[in-house]
């Protein structure tokens, strides 16, 4: 099976940080955290076998179902529902490049002018931001668009954003740890 080929154990080396290792095999150091339950990365000793995946991970966004795939390889390791762009702001189909993730976002609203801090409940952006950048087809050369979480889960599953696409914020926290700047694709099909 192709995933087994991206899943091995790795020997932590002397001197070895999970950023580095993470780097070694475009995931995010996050994600080895997660799958090895690391509490404190500080804690990572020399000689300790880790569970690790090579990437990146790539998702697709199906816009008629309100489905995101999550896959390593072309083996798909998990969906999520999704809320994307109301009608009228639609969620730009192609492809898209993973550029800037931000835990825990402050975020300005230019439609109305406000600020939402870090850890304001009324953050629309919940509690994290993985930014897109267009790179074929509808989403060529656009930015602004991200994934990210969200204060009104009632809409997930739902055309009601401003072309963004929302998860759920535990999805958004799991996905955040899979997605590897710079790396990770988004395909957004019709």
């Amino acid at each position: 099976m192709l995933f087994r080929s991206h899943c091995y154990l790795y020997k932590v080396a002397s001197g070895d940080r999970l950023t580095h290792i993470g780097k070694k095999n475009n995931i995010p150091w996050q994600l080895i955290q997660r799958i090895n339950n690391i509490t404190n990365a500080a804690n990572l000793r020399a000689g300790e076998n880790i569970k690790l995946v090579k990437g990146p991970f790539r998702a697709t966004v199906d816009r008629k179902n309100f489905v995101m795939s999550v896959y390593l390889g072309d083996v798909m390791v998990r969906s999520y529902p999704v809320g994307l762009g109301a009608p009228g702001r639609q969620t730009p189909t192609g492809l898209w490049l993973v550029k800037l993730k931000q835990p825990n976002p402050a975020w300005y609203d230019s439609e109305t002018n406000k600020n939402f801090l870090p850890d304001d409940p009324q953050n629309p952006l919940g509690e994290r931001w993985i930014a897109l950048q267009g790179l074929q087809g509808e989403a060529v050369g656009r930015t602004g668009f991200g994934i990210h979480g969200t204060i009104k889960p009632q809409e997930i599953g739902m055309s009601a954003s401003r072309g963004c696409i929302r998860l759920f914020n535990k999805d958004v926290e799991e996905l955040y740890d899979m997605l590897l700047e710079n790396k990770s694709k988004v395909t957004v099909i019709e």
